[in-house]
């Protein structure tokens, strides 16, 4: 059995209290840190009846429709061999509130057969054979029920309804406990039997296409602005069939105008990107929410939703949701005896001299720690003499060497067990993170040489980003050799050669793992043995830190009703309670920070976290949190490096290489991105819709507006207003050749009829060409630009930029909205007509492209020939390209060095 007592009984706590989904999330956490840390796998999970009917449980004490389907999906995964009357029952419930009696019907037969003294099931294949219409074996059945469940009003309220032949969305209700139960149920039991031609008549009020149901929605696609929009019934089709065709045909045409009114909010919040409405969703309220996708990439399943009720009036908030909703997969295991366990790739013999090493030198163990399979196993050798602490150490992470850097290839440090050492009353099975910790980290280093391809030795250290605890503020471990013990036992010889290596763990604070990194391991120690830190050598967590400061958390309660406040998804509360403290403390600032992120207030995220920046320099966690603000703030380049630094300092996170792949994905094909075509078109016509008022206001008056409808286009607006015989002359101010070119832009879409009152200028772009040489560089065939021989260009800076590795230029125009690219093609044959047809194709681009790109110039290659670009409207301009001959099979890669180039797809069917 997987779930401990302990856990059970806290997750009871959470179910008396009504929170049933902070009790799903509690298990998730638990599951997926019993996952990450290797204790147990998914079989382990879904072979276990407990855990099972747990999760069947709490998603019926939540009672959606989807936690109906959740349920089901987890019990329908559980071995045969487990499954008990609990399990049929639950499961019968499930397929009924998931619009599949059928199924219900076919598990409640199963179930009564197989344990034919189980009252519930009785009673539930009595229900369901009555309402397939057979009422004398449902009698039987419900003859059985009383005998084994003997006489009560619930089974009364059954038989009373097969009587009366009521439906099945009554005869569900037979054992409801209390009214709110009742009215619960009977919301739940509508989409139970499906009506055909009710289906039918809901499908025709919406033109409907490519209708399909794909547990647990309907899905189909219905018109939309010229097009197509996703539509998505959060219901099975039984519920469907009951939806008000009139209510869903008044919605269809509500929709542009709803469009209008909810796509300025998402816009407010999401700023920067180019929004459209990409699907509808129907829940089973009857409120339909129309979403938005505003994730950076398209791989970024982030959307924005806005709520509209049955009266069809626009809302005045959004929401945000990710999808797919991630739900769990499993939890921790039990400590157990002594034994044999997988021998981690030692051989009998070597596995045999280790145990007698660590016998020998540490003490004997008394238990071993079970791994999940592939994992390693941890000796628990409890205090004795000479020894006032427990150890733990590791058992088969030796037996698989480590790859060492080519100079230590002979030094013998390819193989390594860890220890660690605890004060006699840790509670080492505890489950909370204030007595878990030392063994979660010391399974989480074992495995990190084989999962990540590194090395662990003396002298490294690896920073957790976080204190271990909230009782503690040590938040970094330092490898040194073992402390307590005599010299040969860091050394334990194999039999037929080869040797293991024993680093024991010594958790630091983070001004130690600052000293460690400014001088060196060896400095560090002698210091920390200078001081006495060394003379206890087992885990203290209130030991002072090397050169004085506190030893604990600011304050261990807050940090408590900080867990507890983000476990309920309380981040305002957390927000008003350190929005004080945090200025003060590095930790403190990254719990309020992280809050600040979840609540979509990024900027004032990143200005907490400015403000502990130094001590942020080595935490994976502080590098994590600026990442996200600035990548939801639009400043990508910044994100990545963000990003890339968390994964420097705690590499292997999934969260952090999500966002690396998000960035790089959102640089390096920014279709997410507002285009800055669209953002001109939106200030024109917004200052249109003005001009008449900022006219008649006054320079002075009417500036702060212009500024405000400017940075629509323009990251940082620079302009000058004045007046100019008789109408205001609105000048925007460049000072280099890719600005000159977006203000050129900019005020060539300038509407006709603002020429009475307003005068726009901007100043003119460079259209001279310079030429340029190179000399093409050995690279792989996938590696563009490297073949270059001779270009030409329009803006010189951003060829010498690019060449020299860097990427300021693109850098700026992205934040604009403007993307620096070039398109490659195959050069064709080498002769003195490359130029000629590459300049042939400039020509063409530039004459097709018209409002979606400026053609900056272009190159030929040993292989390819390329075109550069300065693309107002990325992806109609992408769909352009494709579909020229020249560009068949060519590819399009941003001015990023990094960068990976993107094959050229065909233009999209309408």
């Amino acid at each position: 059995m997987i779930l401990s007592q302990v856990f059970a009984a806290r997750l009871d706590g959470w179910l008396a209290a009504d929170k049933p989904y902070a009790a799903l999330e509690e298990l998730q956490r638990w599951v997926e840190d019993g996952l990450d840390e290797g204790r147990f796998d998914a079989d382990q999970v879904y072979a276990d009846e407990a855990l099972a009917l747990r999760v069947g449980a709490l998603d019926e004490a939540a009672g959606d429709y989807e936690c109906f389907w959740h349920a089901r999906r987890w019990l329908e995964k559980l071995d045969s061999a487990a499954r008990t009357p609990r399990w049929y029952a639950a499961l019968v419930r499930a397929c009924l509130y998931t619009g599949d009696p059928e199924r219900a019907l076919e598990l409640a037969a199963d179930g009564t057969r197989r344990f034919p003294r189980a009252g519930e099931l009785a009673a539930l294949s009595a229900m369901l054979l009555a309402h397939f219409g057979h009422p004398d074996t449902a009698r039987l059945e419900l003859e059985e029920a009383y005998a084994l469940l003997g006489e009560g009003p619930a089974l009364a309220r059954l038989a009373g309804g097969v009587r009366a032949g009521a439906p099945l969305e009554e005869l569900v209700l037979w054992d409801a406990a209390d009214e709110q139960e009742i009215a619960r149920r009977r919301a739940l039991g509508r989409g139970m039997v499906p009506d055909e031609a009710a289906l039918e008549r809901v499908k025709r009020a919406l033109n409907a296409r490519e209708w399909a149901f794909e547990a647990p929605w309907c899905l189909c696609r219905v018109p939309f602005g010229g097009g197509l929009l996703d539509f998505r019934l959060c219901m099975d089709e039984a519920e469907a069939a009951r939806q008000d065709p009139a209510r869903l045909t008044a919605l269809l045409a509500a929709l542009p105008r709803l469009d209008e009114a909810i796509r300025p909010l998402v816009a407010q919040k999401h700023r920067g990107l180019a929004l459209g409405l990409t699907e509808v969703l129907l829940r089973r309220d009857g409120v339909a929410l129309l979403g938005y996708h505003v994730g950076r990439c398209p791989a970024e399943p982030l959307y924005a939703y806005g709520a509209v009720g049955p009266d069809l009036v626009p809302p005045n908030a959004l929401s945000d949701q990710r999808w797919p909703a991630v739900w769990f997969d499993a939890p921790p295991a039990p400590l157990t005896p002594l034994g044999e366990g997988p021998r981690g790739g030692y051989t009998a013999a070597q596995r045999a001299a280790v145990l007698r090493h660590i016998t020998t030198w540490y003490g004997a163990p008394a238990r071993l720690l079970p791994a999940a399979p592939g994992g390693v196993e941890v000796c628990l050798i409890p205090p004795g003499r000479g020894r006032q602490y427990q150890t733990l150490v590791t058992l088969g992470m030796g037996g698989r060497p480590m790859h060492l850097p080519p100079d230590l290839a002979d030094s013998g440090l390819e193989r390594a067990e860890l220890l660690i050492l605890l004060p006699a009353d840790w509670r080492v099975d505890g489950e909370e993170e204030r007595w878990h910790w030392p063994l979660r980290w010391l399974r989480l280093l074992a495995g990190m040489p084989a999962d990540q391809d590194t090395w662990l030795g003396w002298g490294h250290t690896i920073p957790a980003g976080r204190p271990f605890a909230p009782n503690t503020r040590l938040s970094g471990i330092l490898l040194a050799d073992p402390l307590d013990a005599a010299e040969p036992a860091a050394i334990c010889p194999l039999p037929q050669g080869g040797e293991v290596n024993f680093y024991q763990m010594l958790p630091l604070y983070p001004e130690e793992m600052d000293a460690k990194l400014e001088r060196d391991a060896e400095t560090l120690l002698d210091e920390m043995e200078d001081a006495g830190l060394l003379d206890r050598p087992w885990v203290d967590v209130t030991r002072p830190p090397l050169g004085g400061g506190p030893a604990a958390p600011a304050d261990p309660a807050l940090l408590e009703q900080v867990e507890r406040w983000r476990l309920l998804g309380q981040d305002e509360a957390i927000v008003q309670a350190l929005s004080g403290p945090a200025a003060r403390d590095a930790e403190l600032a990254g719990l309020l920070a992280r809050s600040l992120n979840d609540l979509g207030r990024w900027e004032q995220a990143e200005a907490v976290l400015q403000q502990v920046e130094q001590a942020g320099a080595c935490d994976p966690l502080w590098h994590f949190r600026m990442g996200f603000a600035c990548y939801y703030t639009g400043r990508l380049s910044r994100a990545l490096a963000c990003f890339e630094a968390a994964d420097r300092l705690a590499p292997g996170d999934g969260d952090t290489e999500t966002y690396l792949g998000w960035c790089r994905s959102a640089l390096e094909l920014p279709v997410c991105t507002e285009p800055f075509a669209g953002r001109v078109e939106a200030f024109w016509a917004d200052f249109s819709r003005q001009e008449r008022a900022l006219f008649d206001a006054g320079c002075d008056a009417a500036l702060p507006v212009v500024r405000a409808l400017l940075g629509r286009c323009f990251a940082d607006p620079r302009f000058r207003l004045e007046p100019a015989q008789g109408r205001l002359r609105l000048t925007i101010l460049a000072d280099d050749d890719l600005r000159r070119m977006l203000a050129a832009r900019w005020r060539g879409a300038a509407p006709a009829a603002l020429a009475a009152r307003w005068e726009f200028c901007a100043p003119d772009p460079a259209q001279a060409y310079t030429g340029y040489e190179a000399r093409p560089r050995r690279a792989p065939r996938e590696v563009l630009r490297q073949d270059v021989v001779a270009g030409t260009t329009c803006l010189p800076a951003l060829v010498e930029e690019f060449l020299a590795g860097g990427q300021a230029l693109a850098d700026e125009a992205l934040a604009h909205g403007a993307v620096l690219g070039f398109l490659c093609c195959d050069a064709g044959p080498v002769d003195a007509g490359r130029v000629a047809r590459r300049a042939a194709l400039e020509e063409e681009l530039a004459r097709r492209a018209g409002p979606l790109a400026r053609v900056l110039g272009g190159a030929v290659g040993a292989r390819h020939c390329y075109i550069d670009l300065l693309i107002w409207d990325l992806e109609p301009f992408l769909d352009l390209a494709a579909g020229l001959p020249a560009f068949a099979g060519g590819s399009f890669q941003v001015f990023r060095p990094a960068a990976r180039a993107v094959a050229l797809k065909p233009p999209r069917e309408p």
